[in-house]
């Protein structure tokens, strides 16, 4: 385990070095990663833009994920839905996304109370603009399975997953007009 914690910590490191120094947009915040190896599902996270090291992760793990295999650097990442996929286009509808505090503070800010997973763990709202780019032939694909966990997918996984619209939520991290990473999100 403490392997794991270093490998997460140096992962945080070069996640606030990346994303001080290549976004082109402001990147949507990334929620606290767990430390502990037995999360349940509903506390799974989105993984942070940098790439950990293959032996910190493993298939069931929602802790990051592993590297893209794309060429091309994510430059911006987004979260979205109402995702449409035709060949290799992809367009969707973005989303401002908010985790744990600043999810409460905005769901106070806006007068909306829960006392679900909405409004404490998170938070969204659709942005009003549409998204639109080639989902890159070696994008990282991960598409949540029956047990809300990361497994990697492939783009038939993404058109069932949009089909299936049960977990529609997604993160994206784009390259100019490609998309070179795209993965399902876990909402309760």
């Amino acid at each position: 385990m403490p392997d794991r914690v270093r490998c997460l910590v140096l992962g945080l490191v070069v996640l606030a070095v990346t994303a001080g120094c290549t976004s082109t947009t402001s990147a949507p915040e990334t929620p606290p990663s767990p430390i502990a190896s037995s999360v349940p599902p509903t506390e799974v996270t989105p993984p942070p833009v940098a790439t950990p090291s293959p032996s910190s992760t493993s298939a069931a793990s929602p802790t990051p994920s592993s590297p893209t295999p794309s060429s091309t650097a994510a430059t911006s990442t987004t979260y979205a839905n109402g995702l449409e996929l035709s060949g290799e286009q992809l367009s969707y509808t973005e989303l401002r996304w908010f985790w744990r505090d600043k999810a409460q503070a905005e769901c106070k800010k806006k007068g909306i109370s829960s006392p679900s997973s909405w409004c404490n763990d998170y938070y969204f709202e659709k942005t009003g603009q549409q998204g639109r780019a080639v989902l890159a032939p070696d994008a990282g694909i991960k598409i949540l399975d029956e047990d809300g966990k990361l497994q990697k997918g492939t783009t038939v996984q993404v058109q069932q997953a949009i089909e299936d619209d049960y977990w529609p939520n997604f993160r994206v991290w784009l390259a100019g007009d490609r998309v070179v990473r795209l993965e399902q999100v876990f909402t309760p």
